[in-house]
């Protein structure tokens, strides 16, 4: 995997990046970049060639708990916990795992891969092959949730498959 981002919902107000890389060229060659917006702010992290194997890098990003994300990456693994509010997530090659997901909570459910599965325990769905996607509309949820990956895997997870529980049907 060349890249894994790991997003976590917190009680603090601030927003914390931590970085941790396998080797010392690839930690020294990894660069943030934060540029303030009208509703928020832009997190740029920029860093060695992703395209060339894994280069050990992990990116935390500890956010309030009520954080609206849009996240972008070309390859790699993005994982998001405990995090209330809008995501709009698309990742080229690779994973995302959404966790806590609560049924209620989302307006609109867009997971969509171009090859590989939507797995949307939380929804009772688990789709593969080419062109996959699940959607859902619930007119009482507050937030919007779109997952892309165009080669790889969606997880939409509630709070029975994180404790080791199945998820009852829809």
């Amino acid at each position: 995997m060349p890249a894994g981002l790991h997003i976590v919902g917190t009680d603090q107000i601030g927003i914390h990046v931590s970085c941790s890389a396998s080797s010392e060229k690839t930690a020294t060659n990894v660069a943030f970049h934060f540029s303030p917006t009208a509703n928020g702010g832009k997190l740029s992290i920029e860093g060695p060639d992703h395209q060339h194997g894994n280069n050990g890098l992990e990116v935390k990003i500890e956010v309030p708990r009520r954080t609206n994300l849009s996240i972008r990456m070309f390859a790699g693994q993005v994982t998001v916990e405990e995090v209330k509010g809008d995501k709009d997530i698309e990742v080229g090659a690779g994973q995302i795992t959404i966790s806590s997901i609560h049924d209620s909570d989302y307006r609109n459910v867009d997971a969509s891969v171009g090859v590989g599965e939507v797995q949307a325990r939380a929804f009772g769905i688990d789709k593969g092959g080419f062109f996959r996607n699940f959607s859902r509309n619930n007119s009482n949820g507050d937030y919007r949730l779109r997952a892309h990956v165009t080669t790889g895997q969606i997880e939409l997870l509630g709070n029975a498959e994180q404790k080791g529980q199945a998820a009852k049907p829809d």
